[in-house]
């Protein structure tokens, strides 16, 4: 691809035996240009729908799932099972899995509500 032509360029044992070949280096991070990271640039929206993947969606902008890449960079996703949308059933079972009670209180907050210069904290129960 022609787009790996731009990496920096690595030396890599492959089999460990002293016999070093010159590669591209793929395990360096890249970051977008500011224009696109900021949006300024156009996109067009897209959906995910239930139990897609980024190979699914990369066949049907570019019809070629190989470009799943271009996917996950332009949408900052840096971890594809926890960032990418989960299927309803991938998030029920995480969520049960975390939450011992998924209907019962799983946090607190304190407020603090300032009044004519006194504090004063107030617990709110989340459910």
């Amino acid at each position: 691809m022609a787009f790996f032509k731009r990496f920096p360029m690595m030396e890599y044992d492959i089999k460990d035996n002293d016999n070093y070949k010159l590669l591209p280096n793929i395990l360096r991070r890249v970051k977008l240009k500011a224009a696109v990271a900021d949006g300024q640039m156009i996109f067009d929206k897209y959906d995910v729908k239930e139990g897609e993947k980024p190979e699914d969606v990369a066949f049907k902008w570019f019809g070629d799932a190989q470009y799943h890449w271009v996917i996950l960079m332009t949408n900052n996703i840096t971890d594809r099972y926890y960032d990418w949308p989960m299927t309803e059933t991938q998030f029920f079972n995480y969520v049960t899995d975390k939450y011992a009670d998924i209907d019962g209180i799983h946090h607190y907050e304190v407020q603090k509500i300032v009044v004519k210069q006194q504090v004063k904290d107030q617990v709110i129960t989340h459910i």
